[in-house]
Order: structure tokens, then C-alpha cells, then sequence
């Protein structure tokens, strides 16, 4: 059976099962990790490549992932509405929100300057 490892946080690190469909491992990334259901979280390797896994849903994890002992980043889902789009949605007067006119950032869930450095975080926001 093949395993991840999420770093996170002060330099903590949880192992976990990625043999399940990718919102199942992300609601138990955050739960074991005590972060909000509400927090839209992601996967990067350590060197800043992001593994898109909280848009496959109904993937299963170890299809995104490679799971022999992968070592991964925790990062936050940022929404950022443009602003381009954003005049636009001014002008409508339009009252929901669509994914399509956000942008979207990730930001580090780890605190290790060893890892967690300009280069990954160049590579995260490329």
C-alpha cells in the first residue's frame, strides 16, 4: 500500500492513504490537519509543481499523485476576482459569482524557508 506525506504547518507532517477519491483526501487533509472544511486547500511536490487535485473530484488521488512516499506541500486555493471582470460584474449588477472570473493563487501551508523558498514559490504562481 502506497502513502503520501503532507507537510504542513511549523514543519509537521501527516502521513495519509491516497487510495480514495481526491475530495475524500482533501476533507481529511484539513480535517487532520485542523484546518476550516470551508478552506479550499491544494497539492504541490517540494519543488512547487502543482498537482490540481482539488479540481478531479471524482478522480481517485492515487491516479493524480505519485504515491510511492511522496513528500507534498499544503498550499491554500486563493480566489481572486480579476478586475477586468470585476468592472464587468459592476455593470451587470450581477449577484452570484462565476468561477470563470476568478483568478486563482496558492499560498504555503508550511512554514520552512528551507523549502517554502523563492523558487517554489516561483514555480506555485507560474
Amino acid at each position: 500500500m502506497a502513502f503520501v506525506v503532507i507537510n504542513y504547518g511549523d514543519n509537521q507532517q501527516k502521513l495519509f492513504n491516497p487510495d480514495c477519491r481526491t475530495r475524500f483526501l482533501i476533507d481529511n487533509i484539513k480535517e487532520r490537519c485542523n484546518y476550516p472544511k470551508e478552506m479550499d486547500v491544494e497539492l504541490s511536490d517540494d519543488q512547487g509543481n502543482v498537482k490540481n487535485i482539488w479540481q478531479s473530484d471524482e478522480l481517485y488521488a492515487n491516479s493524480v499523485l505519485n504515491v510511492e512516499r511522496e513528500n507534498l506541500i499544503l498550499l491554500e486555493v486563493k480566489r481572486i476576482e480579476s478586475k477586468r471582470n470585476a468592472s464587468d460584474h459592476r455593470k451587470h449588477h450581477q449577484h452570484h459569482q462565476d468561477k470563470s472570473h476568478e483568478d486563482i493563487t496558492y499560498v504555503p501551508l508550511l512554514n520552512n524557508e528551507k523549502i517554502v523558498n523563492s523558487k517554489f514559490t516561483g514555480e506555485v504562481l507560474n
